[in-house]
């Protein structure tokens, strides 16, 4: 197990920095909106609930990171960080107390621990920042039992009031701290503490818990009745929840495994009752921190549980991740001291159950944890690409609503909350780069000659206000990739910029070159000066020399007179005579996954099957003089084959093709700009036969000014 230790430790600490993103994302907006009162650390903003939860004291961790940091997430980032550390510290402590355990099963045990503790499932929790109300609220429980355990062997108070203390942070980072007060008063009735200190803590518990409700505002109505007429999908979902890391396999087993975990935690402290001697912190707080997260997981399950869904789906949710992974680490321990209390645990604990133990041990860490660390962070490292592409489209001035939705669902809630930390330039605004849209580029930076990088714009294609570009590029000076890419239009204004970043970013079509440190993506405005309507040349230029020196990359390119259209600034439809079309193409053949549009006349390739393919061609219809028209368009999740274009029926050729397959895949309208072109017409055409690959096309109509 140490190989992998020490290789889970290196990629863990990769993926951390190589994942890092400063773009806010999902609940991080929260800090935005409420950005003036964490600059001023207002007191009275960190008792206003999120949703359900009062998170007292994660909030001041983000006001100090605005303060001190300008919104870069760094300060949550390195208190994730340090919860970690500080929790598997302790549990090697606890595991060097148990000295009846010879020390190769400590170290295993030890190994096994850390290995859950640093894997790269817990990368999306340490970068997710927002997680900090889950890292938090479990390193102050295991800090509450350590000091309710150090009161009951020293006799004195203080150890009971910093208890105390540790379980108010726990209630107020998150609402599930409430479940610890129930288990911290449990286990200083195991500890067998004198009533009067019982009795403190269970006041100290009352008050925290009344006062939490001070001003509060349910958010939902309650679920106690769901959860009442289901109670075995209840435990069935605690079950899976604390199995998480086997549920990669199957869920049912995870479900098995969590419930078994479960079994033996209650065992071990039902042992210590029995036992006449007090128990010593290695069990109280191991076990402790177990029933808590079990309680917790029962709290989610109040909240999120749906008794419809068979396979559980709400219990395996990758922000979650890190309450099962640091159940299981305690877990561990509690399985070490429960094979030392077999009878006559000291004289076998050299043979068969304690090497079955640590053999389990090795294989579920090894099996469940380690060979899917890998995958799992690829998957998050992907998501976290996107979200820091989304990031520079917001800064570069771009305000497409499907680039905004990967970092938050509601755009409108982004548009509106955004100026404020763009004003005091905080986060995605603190480099400044936005300043550089509109000026020369000869103001900005000194001209360089190309000789200095190498590199391309490989793609340009529209989004709402401008296009998305992207490429490659080499400083050879430095030798390796510049990190800032400007975008200039013919006039040698500054419409834009982009990054590269380690790792590379996701590519609709990976077999044609995978992604790598030199990739490059980017946003330039559509409208400024050089640039006639929303179309125009675009030229990329690496920024090289410590950021002094603009060197050009390649050829310009000529951007597409395509893009996409709002709603409201559609027109009325033309209408087409008929169409010829192979018979996978039917009305409404389209996946209802991506909606529909009321009143239109829409046909798809899909037709129930992803397999069907064909080709549709419209009669020619009459542009009627108008300078734009727009089409409506959607498409599976794969765009493998799949093609729309408008045609000229006389000559046969195309006047523009419809960017697929950088699409959202839900029904858009997509504006033509057109140019002395009577008649057109539409073909459309499906040649992939693998999953998720069709596509749907409507009538067109005119665009409004």
């Amino acid at each position: 197990m140490l190989p992998c230790l020490l290789y889970t430790l290196l990629y863990t600490a990769r993926a951390i920095r190589l994942d890092y993103t400063p773009v806010p994302m999902w609940d991080s907006w929260r800090s935005v909106q409420f950005v003036a009162q964490l600059l001023h650390f207002d007191l009275r903003h960190f008792w206003v609930q999120h949703n359900e939860h009062r998170i007292v004291f994660p909030e001041m961790v983000y006001a100090l990171d605005y303060i001190f940091f300008k919104g870069g997430q760094l300060l949550p980032i390195w208190s994730n960080i340090a919860c970690q550390v500080a929790q598997l510290a302790l549990l090697w402590w606890l595991l060097w107390q148990m000295q009846d355990l010879p020390l190769p099963f400590r170290l295993t045990l030890g190994f096994g621990c850390s290995l859950l503790m640093t894997s790269a499932m817990q990368v999306q929790g340490i970068l997710g920042t927002f997680e900090l109300q889950w890292y938090l609220s479990q390193l102050a429980a295991a800090l509450a039992f350590v000091f309710l355990a150090r009161s009951a062997r020293t006799g004195r108070w203080a150890g009971l009031a910093m208890s105390i203390a540790a379980a108010v942070v726990a209630t107020y980072s998150t609402g599930n701290g409430m479940a610890l007060w129930p288990v911290l008063l449990a286990m200083a009735v195991l500890l067998r503490l004198p009533k009067p200190r019982i009795a403190c803590a269970a006041i100290a518990g009352t008050l925290s818990i009344a006062a939490y409700f001070v001003g509060y505002t349910f958010v939902s109505q309650g679920r106690s009745a769901i959860l009442l007429a289901h109670p075995f999908y209840a435990i069935w979902f605690m079950g899976v929840f604390l199995g998480t890391p086997v549920s990669y396999f199957s869920a049912r087993l995870a479900g098995v495994a969590g419930l078994a975990g479960l079994l033996l935690v209650v065992s071990a402290v039902a042992i210590a009752v029995r036992q006449r001697r007090t128990p010593g912190p290695t069990l109280v707080v191991t076990a402790g921190v177990c029933l808590y997260i079990a309680a917790s997981a029962l709290t989610i399950a109040y909240g999120r549980m749906d008794p419809a869904d068979p396979a559980v789906g709400a219990a395996l949710a990758a922000r979650y991740v890190s309450l099962p992974l640091t159940y299981c680490a305690n877990l561990a321990v509690v399985l070490g001291w429960l094979i030392v209390q077999l009878p006559r645990g000291r004289q076998i604990a050299p043979l068969l159950p304690l090497h079955m133990g640590a053999a389990a041990l090795a294989l579920v860490v090894l099996i469940a944890v380690v060979s899917r660390q890998k995958s799992y962070e690829r998957i998050f490292a992907s998501q976290q690409a996107r979200a820091h592409q989304s990031g520079i489209a917001l800064a570069a001035g771009i305000e497409d609503p499907d680039v905004i939705g990967v970092i938050f669902p509601s755009p409108d809630f982004v548009l509106r909350t955004m100026p404020a930390i763009r004003q005091r330039r905080l986060s995605i605004f603190a480099a400044g780069r936005q300043d550089w849209i509109g000026q020369p580029l000869s103001r900005v930076f000194v001209p360089g000659p190309p000789k200095l990088c190498s590199g391309a714009l490989e793609a340009l294609s529209p989004v709402t206000g401008g296009y998305f570009a992207a490429g490659w590029a080499w400083d050879g000076a430095a030798d390796r990739p510049p990190t800032d890419i400007v975008l200039t239009n013919a006039e040698g204004v500054i419409v834009g910029f982009g990054e590269t970043r380690p790792g590379g970013y996701p590519r609709d079509d990976p077999a044609h070159r995978p992604p790598s440190d030199w990739d490059w993506v980017g946003f330039a405005r559509a409208g400024m000066s050089g640039m006639s309507g929303t179309s125009g040349i675009i030229q990329a230029n690496a920024i090289v020399h410590g950021g002094a020196m603009a060197c050009p990359m390649g050829s310009p390119r000529q951007a597409r007179s395509a893009r996409t259209l709002a709603p409201n600034r559609v027109g009325a439809r033309i209408p087409i005579s008929e169409s010829k079309a192979d018979p996978a193409w039917t009305p409404n053949g389209f996946h209802p996954s991506v909606g529909t549009l009321n009143g239109e006349v829409l046909y798809g390739s899909y037709s129930g099957n992803d397999a069907n393919q064909g080709v549709l061609t419209s009669a020619p219809f009459d542009t009627g003089g108008h300078g734009c028209v727009a089409l409506p368009v959607a498409h599976g999740p794969s765009t493998g084959g799949q093609s729309v274009r408008l045609v000229e029926p006389a000559s046969g050729r195309i006047v523009e093709s419809i960017p697929i397959a950088e699409t959202t895949g839900r029904w858009q309208f997509w504006a033509v700009e057109l140019h002395g072109i009577d008649k057109l017409r539409i073909v459309a055409e499906d040649h992939g036969s693998q999953w998720g690959q069709w596509v749907a096309v409507g009538e067109p109509h005119w665009c409004q000014p």
